[in-house]
């Protein structure tokens, strides 16, 4: 198990800014992005024992949820997002309101994202949006 540091995170997102032109498509990234961002993270932490299967595929999977998360509480109940202090800004009734109808968003009310701004660059494009949007446990529950 790999634990990241501020510096290799930084690293990463550094990374992907430099891939983003030539490797992202409209649906995500193209095959073997993992690879380009391991020779990346070689060249910004020559010592790093960092690789892209498990390690970054792991980091982006869990980035990509997070992202997906933030976004869809600004979409869906028109939260803020405050870039000084890197959390999302609502009132006590909104996040009464967000509690009542997803009790597992509860911790997010005092959670820092402190790369949300540049999740949002590099995954962008990667989820629908806009009013007829849904989250995975909306879909779920229309299923149902």
């Amino acid at each position: 198990r790999l634990v990241w540091t501020a510096r290799e995170e930084e690293a990463l997102i550094a990374a992907f800014y430099t891939i983003i032109p030539t490797w992202k498509c409209e649906n995500g990234f193209q095959t073997g992005f993992l690879l380009q961002l391991e020779k990346e993270m070689q060249i910004s932490c020559p010592r790093t024992q960092i690789k892209g299967r498990p390690h970054i595929l792991s980091n982006y999977k869990i980035w990509k949820r997070e992202h997906g998360l933030v976004e869809s509480l600004i979409e869906k109940f028109d939260v803020g997002f405050n870039s000084v202090t890197k959390m999302v800004t609502a009132t006590d009734d909104l996040w009464n309101e967000i509690e009542k109808e997803f009790p597992e968003r509860k911790k997010l009310k005092m959670k820092r994202w402190p790369y949300f701004e540049s999740w949002r660059v590099i995954f962008g494009k990667d989820r629908a949006s806009g009013e007829d949007a849904q989250s995975y446990y909306e879909a779920q529950q229309h299923i149902e």
